[in-house]
């Protein structure tokens, strides 16, 4: 917002009043100044000039630039030094004090002229990076996990940073699985409160679930090339017979058809899945092959009718690794 005042005077400009209406308008003012000509009532034009208030102490400047030099080097000094304790390595290292960090966070940002929303966003990238660091290796150290929770505690409040909570609660879920499974404590994991649509067997739980996941299966589609109609020869009035007619030699061809969209659920027994238009049971018995991806995984049981089964939507690093790890307990 421009505001605009005019200052007007009888004998000499008096800085003092400009800086005065100016220190308090912490905004860009536009000043013209008039000079009184004592043999008439008429004003002269004297000069117009634009001024600021510095974006980041929100004090007068009387240069064209939109802050002061000394303020724009302790903003520069104060990203670099936040961005810096910031960093994964230094996040994740050993005994780190998450209170006295989001501490050294604030006072940083009060007295290098961070905003609030910069200061959110640049934390929230910090913990994110942190979060990618530490699944890097796919492996969560103790220390590693405590130190995460710790900060996501500390910095709750971040409106950016709540929206990659559910996130970051279910990777530590995921790393925590993965843990007991790799020590054959299977039956320290946690029980899965929520109602699933599975019927179990006796003594059966359920380990981790996953839900809009998408089902396919790999379907066989046969046609058939060089076939040909063959000729008709007439041998009477209304009577034809066909001879060289053949349908040629089959070709097939395997392709993913869409099943459903449900729940897929990994027990200590079996894999799980349900949708409305399907429901599937595949005991770890029963794999042959598991192939995974970013985003999905596609299993190959025994049997002689069998096809590849594919799901999609889930972390197919996690979902392999858990199968491989409850296949061989």
């Amino acid at each position: 917002m421009v505001s605009e005042a005019k200052v007007f005077f009888c004998k000499e400009v008096d800085i003092k009043k400009i800086l005065s209406f100016v220190e308090k308008n912490n905004r860009k003012v536009t000043l013209t100044l008039q000079l009184c000509n004592k043999n008439s009532n008429s004003l002269i034009l004297q000069t117009k000039k634009s001024m600021f208030a510095c974006k980041y102490c929100g004090k007068f400047t009387l240069s064209f630039s939109s802050s002061h030099k000394q303020c724009r080097e302790i903003h520069h000094q104060g990203l670099t030094t936040l961005q810096n304790i910031l960093k994964p390595e230094n996040l994740l290292s050993e005994n780190i004090d998450a209170n006295q960090i989001a501490q050294n966070v604030n006072t940083i940002c009060s007295t290098s002229f961070i905003s609030e929303s910069d200061k959110n966003k640049i934390v929230s990238e910090g913990l994110l990076n942190a979060l990618t660091y530490s699944i890097d290796d796919h492996i969560l150290s103790e220390n590693e996990e405590k130190n995460l929770i710790g900060l996501f505690n500390v910095f709750a409040s971040n409106p950016d940073l709540q929206k990659f909570y559910f996130l970051f609660k279910e990777y530590l879920q995921k790393a925590d699985i993965l843990q007991k499974l790799r020590a054959g404590k299977i039956g320290e994991i946690p029980l899965i409160s929520e109602s699933l649509p599975f019927l179990l067997q006796k003594n059966e739980r359920i380990i981790f679930a996953s839900k809009n996941v998408d089902y396919f299966e790999t379907k066989v589609k046969t046609t058939y090339k060089g076939s040909s109609q063959g000729v008709s020869i007439r041998i009477a009035k209304g009577v034809y017979y066909r001879v060289g007619a053949f349908r040629g030699h089959p070709v097939k061809t395997e392709h993913q058809e869409y099943v459903g969209t449900g729940t897929l659920a990994l027990s200590d027994k079996n894999i799980y899945f349900h949708s409305p238009t399907k429901s599937v049971k595949i005991p770890y018995s029963k794999i042959v092959t598991l192939e995974s991806y970013e985003n999905g995984i596609t299993i190959m049981r025994d049997g002689a009718a069998a096809r590849p089964q594919t799901f999609k939507g889930i972390d197919g690093w996690y979902y392999s690794n858990a199968i491989n790890l409850i296949t061989n307990l």
